[in-house]
Order: C-alpha cells, then sequence, then structure tokens
C-alpha cells in the first residue's frame, strides 16, 4: 500500500485469513465492498436505461460510485506496478471489449445503410477513428438512436481518467485538500450557473461541471485505498449521509432541476453521490461480506467479473426487450410490462454476456471463458487437497453459449418478422413502434416535439447518467 493519510503506530499480530476476512478480500486480492458497489451502480444504470424514471435517479449516483470504484482499484494497481504496466493492463481490459462492441455496432449501422440508405443511416468518414480510439465520445448513425453509442461517453471519460491517474494520486498524497478544493469548487463555480440548462452555454458548462464531479469521486477512490475513511466511526459516517442528503433534498428543492432528474444537475448529482457514498462506507463490513454469500454472492462475482461487457451491451438488451414486448403485444397491467421488461432485460444482458464477455478475458490475459467462474477465492491450507471439477462441469460454457445464441435468434427473429421492406426509410429513428402501445412506458417510447407518432425517441438519460 502507498503513503496513507492515517497516523498512529503500533504492532497488531494476526494471521492473513484474519485480514482477508476482516477486510472483505479473498485471497485473489478482490475488494468485496468494491466489488459489491460497482454490481449495485450496474443495476441501477440498467434499471435507469430501462424507464428513465426521475425518481430512480435518487437511488445511488450510479457512475459516480463506478468511478469512485475505479479510483481505489488504479491507486492499488500504480502502487504495486509501474506506470507503464498499470497503462497497458487498464487499457487492454478496457479496449478489448469495447472495440468487439464496436465492430458489432459498425456491421449493424453499415447493414443499416446497406438495406437503407439515407441521411439517417449514413456514416462519415471521421466516425470509426473515435470507435478505434475513444479519446472523444464515439458516435454513429442517426439511424440507431443512440442505444449503440449514447453510453460510450462513459469509456472516453474513464480512458481519460486512466491517463491522468499517476497524477492526481501523486497530487492527492501530497495536497489533498487542495485537490478538493479545487475539484469541488470546479463543480459548483459551473454547476451554479449551468441551472436549468436551457441554453448550449449551460449545457457546455453542464458538461464540464460533471467532468469535476467525476474527477472528485475518482479521487475519492484514492482516499479509500490509502485508509483515509478508516479513521472515520460509523456514527460519523452516518453523520456524513445525513448532512449530505439534507444538501441534496436543500438544493433539488430551491434550485432548478431539469427534468427532476439529478443526473442533469452536477451540483445534485455530487451531494446525491456523496450521501450514497457515505451511506455504503457506514455500511462497508456488512457490504464487504456480500460476495462471499452463497446466494447473492455469485451474482455480485459475476457481474463484476462481466461489468464493461454488461455496461457495453445492457443499451441494446434494452431495446431488444422492448422490442420482444411489443412484437408479442400482449395485453398486460403495467405492474405486469414492468415485470416481463426487467425479466427480458436480464436475459438478453446474460445472453449478450454469454455471447461476448470472453473479450473481457482476452484484456485481462485470462483464458477466455463463455462464463466466468462465481467461486470466491478463500485461503486453503496446502495440506488439504484443492478438490478437481467433475468432468460434467466442462460443458456448461458450451451449453450457456447454445442457449444464449437461439435466445438471441429467436428474439430477434420475432423483432424482425413482421417488419415490412422500406417501413424505417422515412423514419429518423430506428426501429419502428407498432401503432398498439397499451402500458409501453419507457425510454424507447417517448416522444418530442417533431417526432412523428411511429418513431422511437430514447431517452435523455441514454446519453446521460
Amino acid at each position: 500500500m502507498g503513503p496513507s493519510f492515517l497516523g498512529g503506530g503500533g504492532t497488531v499480530t494476526t494471521t492473513v485469513e484474519t485480514v482477508l476476512r476482516e477486510n472483505g478480500t479473498d485471497a485473489g486480492g478482490r475488494d468485496g465492498f468494491l466489488d459489491t458497489v460497482r454490481a449495485i451502480a450496474i443495476v441501477r444504470v440498467i434499471v435507469w436505461h430501462a424507464f428513465g424514471f426521475a425518481a430512480i435517479s435518487y437511488f445511488v449516483a450510479a457512475v459516480p460510485a463506478m468511478f469512485f470504484v475505479s479510483g481505489s482499484l488504479i491507486a492499488g494497481s500504480l502502487d504495486r506496478r509501474a506506470v507503464r504496466a498499470v497503462f497497458s493492463d487498464r487499457l487492454r481490459r478496457l479496449l478489448v471489449p469495447f472495440w468487439v462492441f464496436g465492430a458489432v455496432a459498425f456491421v449493424v449501422m453499415v447493414s443499416a445503410y446497406a438495406t437503407r440508405p439515407g441521411s439517417n443511416t449514413v456514416l462519415h468518414w471521421w466516425q470509426p477513428i473515435f470507435w478505434i480510439a475513444p479519446i472523444v465520445y464515439p458516435t454513429g448513425s442517426h439511424w440507431q438512436g443512440g442505444w449503440l453509442s449514447a453510453s460510450l461517453w462513459y469509456v472516453s471519460i474513464l480512458l481519460w481518467l486512466i491517463f491522468l491517474g499517476p497524477m492526481l494520486l501523486r497530487a492527492v498524497r501530497r495536497r489533498p485538500r487542495l485537490c478538493f478544493a479545487v475539484s469541488v469548487g470546479w463543480v459548483f463555480v459551473l454547476g451554479v450557473p449551468a441551472r436549468g440548462e436551457t441554453t448550449h452555454a449551460q449545457m457546455g458548462l453542464g458538461a464540464l461541471a460533471n467532468l469535476g464531479l467525476f474527477v472528485t469521486m475518482f479521487m475519492l477512490g484514492f482516499l479509500h485505498h490509502d485508509g483515509f475513511f478508516a479513521r472515520f466511526g460509523r456514527r460519523t459516517r452516518i453523520g456524513a449521509c445525513a448532512g449530505f442528503a439534507l444538501g441534496a433534498a436543500a438544493w433539488c428543492i430551491t434550485q432548478p432541476v431539469p427534468f427532476h432528474v439529478v443526473n442533469y444537475s452536477a451540483v445534485a448529482q455530487l451531494l446525491v453521490g456523496l450521501t450514497w457514498l457515505s451511506f455504503a462506507l457506514a455500511c462497508e463490513p456488512t457490504l464487504a461480506r456480500v460476495p462471499a454469500m452463497p446466494r447473492i454472492g455469485p451474482c455480485v462475482t459475476w457481474l463484476t467479473q462481466r461489468s464493461m461487457t454488461i455496461y457495453l451491451w445492457h443499451t441494446t438488451a434494452i431495446i431488444l426487450a422492448y422490442q420482444l414486448l411489443w412484437k408479442l403485444d400482449w395485453s398486460l397491467p403495467w405492474g405486469g410490462f414492468v415485470v416481463l421488461l426487467l425479466a427480458f432485460t436480464a436475459v438478453f444482458v446474460a445472453c449478450l454476456t454469454v455471447l461476448f464477455g470472453w473479450a473481457e478475458d482476452l484484456g485481462a490475459r485470462r483464458a477466455p471463458r463463455l462464463w466466468p467462474s462465481t467461486r470466491r477465492t478463500v485461503p486453503v491450507p496446502v495440506s488439504v487437497p484443492v478438490p478437481v471439477p467433475r468432468t460434467s462441469r466442462q460443458w456448461r460454457p458450451a451449453i450457456a453459449f447454445l442457449a444464449a445464441f437461439n435466445v438471441l435468434v429467436i428474439a430477434g427473429s420475432l423483432v424482425v418478422s413482421d417488419t415490412k421492406p422500406g417501413a424505417h426509410h422515412d423514419q429518423t429513428l430506428s426501429p419502428e413502434m407498432p401503432e398498439s402501445s397499451e402500458a409501453r412506458e419507457g425510454p424507447a417510447s417517448r416522444s418530442h416535439e417533431g417526432a412523428t407518432k411511429t418513431e422511437v425517441i430514447p431517452a435523455r438519460s441514454a446519453s446521460r447518467r
């Protein structure tokens, strides 16, 4: 571990197993607390994009939490290895899954242009550059409506934070108060005049304020890695949670937050993010043990080992779920539609993760696997023999792959089965929405001024968290 913000000294005699257990860290070096926070954030992102209800944005600031986790992990990597090795490893882990996703996305968009050429499906020559090197937010054709590209801003921001990580870590360890004064002040100085975001200038200021927000959460991850929060007891953390919650409530009540969505105000998102982060730190011992729980733990481990794949493909899963429900055209109450949408989205996410999750293994230089191991590594004495997996388990990856492939083929055939030739030719966005739209609330069914009845308008949340 690098330089710590903690003072004091003393000698503590304990065993490796005790340290691992108390810290929620397994023998493989995984931090149970960070894994749980990241898993919660990923689920929250999926639910938000599936429904886009303003109330969801108040429950866990998902992307700030993901940057917090990334900051803690990168600080640990920089303490263990040289900067060049960290860059190489982190860029592989980020870009290999991204390139696989980008290749599929471009095949889809090029195919759309080949079958329905027009201004809505055209791709410009410069767009592939940023799908290879996402130093700025990659974009696609208007046809895909943002469902393939709008969430990729996160990849661009994370790429820059990886590059800036060594410099930021050094600055935070030397002058922590100054660093956070600058980053938090940046959020307020730019976020206050950006309130309401009614003009292009205000939207630009809001985007810059969001950068300050993400850098702040990233640097808080450094503090977590260095043990800074360990000096505060649970009561102090709960008190901080209550204080930030009051500040967030006061801001959201007295200031113009667009559409009452926390994500559209950098100041509100900072306060809500600090509220939930303080709450998570107050529950840190409990959250650290979640990955070791027999029922919930495998799900958390699976989510974290395939986190980038899930993030990249979850919007595709959501639009497939919407389209499948519309094609089935079942008469459902609102609650039934919500349950089925979540169920179909979960199925499509799992299928897409099985089909493309191996890219994360390649990026991490692991043997590619269709389904990652969900067992937590525990300290095992040398004298205890390690059980050999049963032979039948060797078939599980193949079965999972075939099941995922069949589900996607069946769903795809249902989606395109009733499509008329040229039906999308004059549409601004795609795919087409059937005229029957009972209980079809969600990002793919929203309309705005100038949209035709059958256009699918992605939610604004598709591009902002």
